[in-house]
């Protein structure tokens, strides 16, 4: 069968080719490779039938190992592999359905990504000279700068065999076998000195009949196992102690009848002194500081078994990070979503912890009643508990939404449903894309420049659209594009992922004057119902957070008023 000049030609990359030897292949390297072998399975077989996904799949499979192997780089499981090679086919194949009408962008982006490294090294670490994988995961340090570059540059190549390289490796070998055989032969010695002491203590007890007994049938003979010695964690042990109010003396005597009845070396016994020094250190030691601490609450499946038989439920885990440095303390699950329940839940969690609240600051959480309310919120138990005052520092995405929120409800009425509205203009929203737009009067408004490359749909979308409500010019690719389909849930939580963007800015208060001032425009009637809920969101107006703007304001004398209002408060002799 002649083959066509363009028949193994792919359409997402050009020429379809083998792969090379002599270099670590790429995601584009992998698909031309894919649709040559695919090409030359029909080939050989003088067929136009389509060979199947699973025999084009362990060709390239193999080729990709041996080509990782040959670089001497450890490598994931052949599972992890036949997953990622599904998933990147997967992809080119969806993208194919569209191959024609592919924006010309889009495709020289996909390009551009498909020459990444295929990357199947155990490793994953940026930083290859300080991983923290384990040891078996672990980049040989002769191929870390080769890993580098491939994943980089790509400058370097696979050469030919190293003979001083293999011959150190060779040598470390040997002597790596030699020493375990001597440790072998010890062990070995040791069996054989407590058999003969065994035989030799048993023989002083036979009698001569039984010696005769023994010539007939010798039974074979029985080996002690040597005593097993445990190496003690003192400082498990000393937490333990410490948990159940044991003394030292006890304790010790507990831990040495626990490793006695375990077959232990009897030499291993628990010194009281010893542990009463390490429960000593160990209460000396500094507790970890927490100034601040981030909750957040989410509800995921979680499996459970009840009955012999497993379901998935809904529960509610919330997590909780100490800030800075953004450490995770772990997460807490309630029956109940109460806000005594979570309180309580917390302060156990740091109890079971040994964690302190003694130097905790300011509590970051969202604006929900559960965490801010004024008599029964987490954050107000928590101050009655530390009896003191703590910072609030509540989430502003929420607060930049309520106000459409109400302000919608007010002018078209409540809502019918999670995603139904019963006013006339929610109703329209719900199918709006399949109107078709006409000349329509601008609405001037000022919208500041930002780089729409940084963003995601969605904000590219809103960018947009209000630009060609400003501007009066409706895009055409707008025209034809399908917004989300609308949720009440996300008037409150369509910006979850950036839940932490605006608590840690440094000008959080400013942000709040600027929503305050931008409101001023509307009638007595609108700022009625928009100023309650910038009032009871405004705790960036709260005196800490007006004096941390002021520390970073751009003029001097406004940071030099602040640094003197701060340290009058604190000199201050308190009543």
């Amino acid at each position: 069968m002649e083959r066509p000049r363009n028949a193994w030609k792919c359409p997402l990359f050009g020429d379809s080719c083998d792969v090379e030897d002599n270099i670590l292949p790429t995601y584009q390297d992998i698909m031309k490779f894919y649709e040559w072998t695919r090409h030359k399975i029909k080939y050989e077989n003088e067929t136009k039938k389509e060979p199947t996904y699973k025999e084009i799949e362990t060709i390239v499979i193999s080729r990709i190992e041996n080509i990782w192997i040959k670089a001497s780089i450890p490598i994931v499981e052949r599972k992890r592999i036949k997953a990622m090679l599904n998933t990147y086919h997967s992809k080119c194949k969806n993208l194919l359905k569209f191959h024609p009408k592919i924006p010309d962008k889009k495709l020289v982006e996909f390009r551009r990504s498909s020459k990444a490294l295929f990357d199947i090294a155990t490793c994953k670490c940026k930083d290859i000279k300080n991983c923290i994988c384990p040891r078996i995961k672990k980049i040989p340090v002769r191929k870390q700068n080769f890993l580098n570059d491939q994943r980089t540059s790509r400058k370097m190549v696979i050469g030919s065999i190293d003979i001083d390289t293999t011959n150190q490796l060779r040598n470390n070998m040997k002597r790596k076998l030699a020493r375990q055989k001597l440790q072998c032969n010890s062990q070995i010695e040791i069996i054989e000195k407590l058999n003969i002491s065994i035989s030799s203590t048993s023989s002083e007890y036979d009698s001569e009949g039984d010696n005769k007994l023994q010539k007939q049938s010798q039974p074979p003979k029985t080996v002690s196992k040597p005593k097993s010695t445990i190496k003690i964690d003192y400082a498990l042990l000393s937490k333990t102690c410490d948990r159940y109010r044991v003394s030292d003396r006890a304790g010790a005597a507990i831990a040495s009848a626990v490793l006695h009845n375990a077959n232990c070396d009897s030499s291993e016994v628990i010194d009281k002194n010893k542990l009463r020094r390490k429960r000593k250190k160990k209460n000396n030691e500094p507790a970890l500081q927490i100034p601040a601490l981030y909750i957040d609450g989410r509800k995921d499946k979680t499996l459970c078994n009840i009955e012999k038989d497993t379901y998935y439920i809904k529960k509610e885990h919330i997590s909780l990070i100490k800030e800075p440095e953004s450490t995770f303390l772990g997460y807490i699950t309630q029956t109940s979503g109460t806000f005594k329940c979570i309180e309580q839940a917390i302060t156990d969690h740091f109890l079971e912890r040994e964690l302190s609240m003694e130097c905790l600051l300011a509590v970051v959480c969202d604006g929900t009643n559960v965490n801010v309310g004024t008599n029964g919120g987490i954050i107000r138990l928590l101050e009655k508990r530390l009896n003191k005052p703590l910072q609030w520092i509540i989430c502003l995405l929420h607060m930049n939404e309520l106000p459409l929120r109400h302000l919608f409800v007010h002018i078209d009425g409540s809502t019918a449903g999670p995603q139904t509205f019963s006013g006339e203009i929610g109703k329209q929203l719900e199918s709006c894309e399949k109107k078709s737009v006409v000349q329509f009067q601008p609405i001037s408004a000022e919208l500041p420049e930002l780089l729409i490359e940084n963003m995601s749909s969605d904000q590219k979308y809103l960018y947009r659209i209000v630009s060609a409500v400003i501007t009066g010019i409706f895009p055409e690719d707008l025209k034809n594009k399908s917004p989300e389909k609308m949720s009440h849930a996300r008037w409150l939580t369509r910006a979850k992922t950036e839940f932490f963007i605006h608590p840690t800015r440094k000008d959080g208060a400013r942000r709040l004057w600027k929503l305050i001032s931008a409101s001023r425009y509307l009638s007595t009637e609108l700022k009625a119902i928009i100023d309650p809920v910038i009032q009871r969101n405004s705790y960036f107006a709260h005196p800490e957070n007006l004096f941390l703007a002021m520390l970073t304001d751009s003029q001097k004398h406004i940071r030099e008023l602040a640094a003197r209002r701060i340290l009058k408060a604190r000199y201050k002799k308190t009543s």
